[in-house]
């Protein structure tokens, strides 16, 4: 007997099958309220705590910090219980950010979307998360070069990748010509992961740090 979808799977399909921006923003302003419930407790999802390691090991504690793609703030959270403080993060979603705003960990939120020109200046970050949001119907893979602009020469963009799709979405394309032009290097790759192990578990993520500019 086939039961009810469950609602983060609901959800899930949602915003994977999204078809512009405004659809998009307002399937995550419906969620806002139970994403993270859904993201830990459905799919298991453990892109935050992964970014979080990589974070601790390579970025010191005074560092100017970017979450790019914030959501809920789960990420923010977690690096500000680690010791950071200098926290800045946006989102498409207005009423995820207003769940980033409720546990006051962030310096500064705002209502901008990868992909669009960021309203940040040059060099402004020491370091740069971006974790969930190069995926499909999510951000465009030109939206990579305004990470590399607002993070300064020398500084850590820490991503995760959906490998099932980000060729087809043109990212694998737009990391590889960065790396070929020496606008950034690798640092460190994870090798494929189950980042939702529960809900998802046959989908293939990884982790990489780049270090913008050439070595």
């Amino acid at each position: 007997m086939s039961g009810k979808t469950p609602r983060a799977r609901v959800n899930a399909e949602a915003v994977y099958g999204a078809r512009s921006r405004d659809e998009l923003e307002a399937i995550y302003d419906r969620w806002a309220g139970e994403y993270d419930e859904d993201a830990t407790g459905y799919f298991g999802y453990l892109g935050p705590e992964l970014a979080l390691e990589r974070f601790e090991r390579l970025v010191p504690k005074d560092a100017r910090i970017l979450d790019a793609g914030a959501g809920t703030g789960r990420l923010g959270k977690l690096l500000f219980d680690a010791g950071y403080r200098d926290l800045t993060g946006f989102d498409l979603s207005r009423g995820m950010l207003a769940q980033a705003e409720s546990l006051g960990v962030y310096r500064a939120l705002h209502h901008m979307a990868l992909g669009e020109t960021l309203g940040y200046a040059d060099d402004a970050f020491d370091a740069t998360a971006c974790i969930g949001t190069l995926t499909t119907g999510h951000a465009p893979a030109e939206g990579i070069d305004e990470l590399l602009r607002v993070t300064r020469g020398g500084g850590l963009i820490v991503l995760s990748l959906n490998l099932d799709t980000y060729t087809a979405d043109g990212i694998k394309d737009r990391i590889d010509r960065l790396l070929a032009d020496r606008q950034w290097v690798l640092v460190e790759a994870s090798g494929s992961l189950r980042i939702m192990p529960r809900g998802a578990p046959d989908m293939n993520h990884e982790i990489r740090v780049f270090r913008v500019g050439a070595e």
